[in-house]
């Protein structure tokens, strides 16, 4: 059956009124007729009938059940409790046709026909036929408000199709009917989930855990909507940093955060557009918490190399920049390393690390790798090094300006 889908089955159930007045008891003949002997016999034989089909059918022996609910209902066709639970067996049996006939007829002979309706919508659930479904599971809440059972169906055969807006109407009155069960916050979280409502999820599934604080159901449900959250506010951050808008990328970021704080990709995609607006301070708190949640990341660490150059902390720049270099070496690291070097003249390390850089065919980083060990050339003596490298800018930059002011700077 259909993910949430129960059948409620009633039990044969009836005794004999008591006379409770003593005085009507010994002023007032009781008369015995052997037709209402016979009747009550007949009816405690189907009710025994249908109380042996009952055992049956809960251990899983639909077909011997049929029989005890069948020899009820020859007793009394009226029986309500053996054509509902004769239904759940012929359906157990996927006998649909024969269980909507006994369900019907149990509409007929109560007016209290909750469990009925309920069975009614699960079969017809199972045929596809959602619109008759739903209206079955309607009308039994309808007769039977207490009951949960069809409640959680009718919520299941909405998330089934799709019908998150009743969704969220239906599983709100779930809540607030069944306050201490856990499918109304599951079904009510689905459809703020399916809406882009994250936060407002999380919060009802907070709640949930309140009164269901074993839930597995809701602790993964939890899980789903931090991971759903996460990775639809990255896109959306990316998104808006592509159209430029950084003002509701860097909100998305934050939503990131709030949703799934041990996650280090909030404070790093946040920390990133920081650093490109020029918050190099707020910059690097965020990618301090990023490299503290995630330790063994070397990115991170690489990313706080480059904050922490923007902010003047060339000494922890140099430690996060060749703490990646052990791991793998990269000629943007190393040409970061090797200026910073330079800024806080350690020419000789900087000459080592800018040699690599310049050795490979890396153009975007030749012009400040040039300028950094030309600089760290003359600083060493290397005269004819240093002149090699003022040459090398000249014939590189088509229209050097300031820019070769500054190479020359280095040979004062």
């Amino acid at each position: 059956m259909s993910r949430g889908a129960t059948v409620a089955g009633a039990v044969a159930g009836g005794y004999d009124a008591a006379l409770r007045s003593r005085f009507l008891l010994r002023s007032v003949p009781v008369l015995l007729s052997r037709r209402k002997i016979v009747g009550r016999r007949v009816q405690r034989a189907a009710s025994k009938s249908c109380e042996f089909g009952r055992t049956l059918l809960v251990a899983g022996e639909d077909a011997a059940s049929i029989e005890y609910f069948s020899r009820a209902l020859e007793l009394n066709p009226s029986h309500y409790a053996a054509l509902v639970n004769r239904s759940v067996a012929l359906a157990n049996l996927e006998r649909y046709s024969e269980a909507e006939r006994d369900l019907l007829l149990a509409t007929v002979v109560t007016s209290d026909a909750a469990a009925a309706y309920n069975n009614l919508g699960t079969i017809y659930e199972e045929q596809n036929l959602k619109v008759l479904a739903r209206h079955c599971y309607e009308r039994s809440i309808a007769l039977e408000p207490e009951w949960d059972d069809q409640m959680c169906n009718l919520l299941s055969l909405l998330d089934d199709q799709g019908e998150y807006s009743e969704l969220l109407v239906q599983s709100r009155l779930a809540v607030q009917r069944f306050p201490s069960t856990e499918f109304g916050y599951d079904y009510l979280s689905q459809a703020l989930l399916e809406t882009n409502r994250f936060e407002e999820a999380a919060e009802v599934l907070e709640r949930g855990l309140k009164f269901c604080s074993d839930s597995k159901v809701l602790a993964s449900r939890k899980k789903i909507i931090a991971s759903a959250a996460l990775d639809y506010y990255l896109r959306k951050g990316y998104d808006w940093e592509v159209s430029k808008n950084s003002g509701k990328a860097l909100d998305c970021y934050s939503k990131v955060i709030r949703m799934a704080p041990t996650d280090s990709r909030g404070y790093e995609y946040r920390g990133g557009l920081r650093d490109r607006l020029g918050d190099h301070s707020n910059a690097l708190r965020d990618f301090d918490m990023a490299c503290r949640l995630e330790p063994d990341r070397d990115e991170l660490f690489l990313q706080r190399a480059y904050c922490r150059a923007n902010v003047g902390d060339s000494a922890g720049a140099i430690a996060d920049a060749s703490r990646g270099i052990r791991r793998r070496r990269d000629s943007r690291t190393l040409a970061l390393r090797g200026m910073l070097f330079c800024s806080i003249e350690e020419y000789k390390l900087s000459i080592v690390d800018l040699d690599e850089v310049l050795a490979e065919d890396t153009p975007p980083l030749e012009i400040q790798s040039l300028f950094s060990r030309c600089r760290a050339r003359w600083r060493t003596g290397d005269v004819v090094g240093a002149f090699g490298d003022f040459v090398a800018l000249e014939l590189k930059l088509d229209q050097p300006g300031d820019f070769m002011e500054q190479v020359a700077y280095c040979f004062q």
